[in-house]
């Protein structure tokens, strides 16, 4: 993001990333777990036999992927703590203090899943090394307000229609776990508008200015092929999906809440 302009790049995978000082996303290395923590991040979901019918070279890039999906799941774990206390220390009120805490364990079932699909083409049992956490400076509303509509508003109701087009091109074993992630991101969408909105309120004009002063652009992602049927929509699916959010959701929104 710039600050002339706010220029906001498209988000490659759900969850609500955690930042560095330059705006980077943290995320934890993946590593070989040991035997004794086979079940510590990933549930059971059996894709074995899908994955017996792809060749080597296609479940490296299937596992490396879901690896990396998982640790922007386990990342946004970190994120949505940051945003809890960052509500609390901004005199935020409690409903919005307690759904972003349960958001924060919805993203740990994401996590589990991202890694549980990743074990399906993976020759070992993958999960996330240690995250560490950048330091947080001073928040303020207009930060928050900026931060949350960003990573909230736009990236997660990005995720909630990606990973529902991606339910609807998975073998039936992912189907109802995308859709429920979809549910869930749709959630947390619904979330980082009521914390802009209740921004808005306390911080007024300098807020809305913010807000207002934000544009879009998206930039194109690669992404592996057969990945539909295993929950990651192709390039061009995820470009629609990135307009469609934009022009039918986040657009009309934003203006109701600066305008309406």
């Amino acid at each position: 993001m710039t600050d002339a302009g706010r220029t906001l790049k498209s988000y490659a995978v759900p969850g609500r990333p955690i930042r560095d000082a330059h705006d980077v996303p943290v995320l934890a290395s993946t590593k070989r777990l040991a035997h004794t923590n086979l079940d510590a991040w990933a549930d059971a979901i059996d894709l074995r036999a899908h994955a017996a019918d792809l060749d080597p070279d296609t479940r490296t890039i299937l596992a490396k992927a879901w690896s990396e999906i998982a640790a922007a799941e386990h990342a946004s774990i970190a994120a949505f703590a940051q945003l809890a206390l960052d509500l609390l220390a901004l005199g935020a009120p409690s409903d919005l203090v307690d759904a972003t805490h349960e958001a924060a364990r919805d993203e740990i079932r994401h996590a589990r899943t991202g890694y549980a699909i990743a074990l399906a083409f993976a020759d070992a049992t993958l999960g996330p090394g240690p995250l560490v956490v950048p330091a947080r400076p001073a928040i303020d509303l207009v930060t928050l307000a900026t931060e949350t509509f960003r990573d909230g508003c736009i990236g997660e109701t990005i995720a909630a229609l990606e990973m529902h087009e991606a339910s609807k091109r998975a073998v039936p074993e992912l189907e109802p776990v995308l859709a429920r992630i979809a549910e869930d991101e749709s959630r947390h969408a619904e979330l980082a508008w009521r914390i802009v909105a209740w921004a808005v309120c306390e911080g007024g004009t300098d807020v809305r200015d913010a807000i207002g002063a934000i544009t879009f652009a998206y930039g194109e992602q690669a992404r592996p092929a057969r990945g539909g049927m295993f929950g990651i929509v192709d390039g061009a699916t995820l470009a629609a999906v990135w307009a469609h959010a934009l022009a039918v959701v986040v657009v009309p929104c934003r203006d109701e809440l600066l305008h309406g």
